[in-house]
């Protein structure tokens, strides 16, 4: 369609598919960090704001204007929250319903991850030609 080309700007389907999945996995992180603020406990605090900032620059240099490291950077971050959501769910004493919410934005957040491991999204941050599909 005329309209998904203008709205991706002729980007690989990998990238329009990773940013779906990447402000599914950050929406659904705020609902987890409000859902914790309402039963009293303040994860993050005021570190939501250098939450928010870093989530935008990591966007910003995978989708808009690609570079390599920050792929990279993204998917290593992505297999640290992993470990951090086992250690964590292993150490919790009792199940609150943020937790759900944690597993649903790190699954979205690995679904993202996979997405940039695809050959057009390899060759977008490297600035190389991708195929077209």
């Amino acid at each position: 369609m005329v309209a998904d080309r203008v709205m991706t700007r002729n980007r690989p389907r990998s990238i329009v598919w990773f940013e779906r999945a990447f402000w599914t996995g950050f929406a659904v992180f705020l609902l987890d960090e409000m859902l914790a603020l309402l039963e009293g406990i303040d994860a993050l605090g005021s570190f939501i704001f250098v939450e928010t900032a870093v989530t935008f620059l990591l966007w910003y240099f995978i989708a808009v204007k690609p570079k390599d490291w920050v792929r990279w950077l993204y998917i290593v971050l992505t297999a640290i929250s992993v470990v951090m959501l086992v250690w964590f769910m292993i150490q919790e004493k009792s199940f609150y319903v943020y937790t759900v919410w944690s597993v649903i934005s790190v699954i979205a957040n690995v679904i993202a991850a996979g997405f940039l491991m695809r050959i057009d999204a390899i060759l977008w941050c490297a600035k190389t030609d991708f195929p077209e599909r």
